[in-house]
């Protein structure tokens, strides 16, 4: 490990949608933390429950112009705020997040949703491993309430895989290891930082997964540049808790995943099988299934999920309110 100094600038990038208390709490949260922060990005997703105006109140930011960036200094913390025109998506919002950071002086940048709580050391335990030979750390987000793990691999060779998750091997809990860290290929953006170098090096998040896949791809991509640290002790605590639903539903977020999964995989498959033949096995097994259980306008999704991620027909493609699926 390569030591640096500790004068480094953190700026920390924030997408946030509609969660303006827990926006407010993170935010206190990033102003206590032990090593010093810099600046703060906030993208807002365009929310319609007052962010902007809460921000105002609290006293956060002093005024905004929706597709402008305005500045303030909050609690000797200069403050970045830009509302979108429209929802972008968290993978717009991370993208334009990395293009106001690259913009500026910051050494570093700690990029994270609004749904999170870092505990105090969060960001200075991270420092310590952010070096020259490591442009990428990664927060622990297991406690009690959630189970975190450390993924050591991301398949983009095998062929037969037909489950999403069956791409991420090595899997450790969280709460089993005992080196300070582990060097891992994927994570979320939930937590994560980055030297600048390492974004100057391999470009912007991809704003086109509109949601979902735009942190592993990232994660893939760093990973052929720099090694990718799982701290331990950088704490980081998931405000809300996603249930663990089992039914036989297919929403609106199962279409982008089978579109975004297919799109990844033939942007970065490593050889002609996973980049062609994977996605169209795993669009056929899914669509069989369904035929199988006679959800005939769930099979239509899926075919629809599978020509967009090979045409890259990419973005919001469809309103959540849009996909009807039984």
């Amino acid at each position: 490990m390569c030591k640096l100094a500790d004068n480094r600038k953190v700026c920390v990038g924030i997408v946030s949608y509609n969660r303006k208390d827990l926006l407010i709490s993170l935010l206190n949260d990033l102003s206590n933390q032990s090593f010093s922060i810099y600046e703060i990005i906030i993208v807002d997703n365009c929310s319609s429950d007052g962010t902007p105006d809460s921000l105002i109140i609290n006293e956060i930011i002093d005024d905004y112009v929706p597709g402008q960036l305005s500045d303030s200094v909050w609690r000797d913390i200069i403050i970045h705020y830009y509302r979108n025109i429209e929802n972008v998506g968290g993978s717009g919002g991370f993208a334009k997040v990395f293009e106001l950071f690259l913009s500026g002086d910051s050494d570093c940048i700690w990029a994270m949703d609004d749904d999170v709580s870092p505990e105090k050391d969060c960001l200075s335990e991270m420092m310590k491993y952010l070096d020259a030979d490591a442009k990428v750390c990664v927060a622990c987000r297991g406690d009690d309430n959630y189970t975190d793990y450390a993924i050591t691999g991301y398949d983009l060779s095998t062929l037969r895989l037909f489950h999403y998750q069956d791409c991420k091997r090595g899997r450790i809990n969280s709460n089993e290891l005992t080196d300070p860290y582990v060097e891992v290929k994927d994570m979320t953006f939930e937590g994560p930082l980055f030297a600048r170098k390492i974004v100057e090096e391999i470009g912007l998040p991809d704003a086109g997964y509109f949601i979902l896949f735009d942190d592993t791809d990232y994660a893939c991509r760093a990973s052929e540049y720099t090694k990718i640290r799982y701290i331990r002790n950088a704490k980081l605590h998931k405000m809300i808790i996603p249930a663990k639903i089992k039914n036989d539903k297919w929403g609106w977020k199962a279409y982008y995943k089978m579109r975004n999964s297919v799109y990844l995989e033939r942007k970065l498959g490593k050889n002609i099988r996973v980049r062609y033949v994977r996605p169209l096995l795993r669009m056929g097994d899914l669509w069989l299934r369904a035929i199988l259980r006679k959800r005939f306008s769930r099979a239509q999704w899926i075919v629809k999920a599978y020509r967009d991620g090979i045409k890259g027909n990419m973005g919001r493609t469809y309103a959540p309110e849009d996909i009807v699926i039984e």
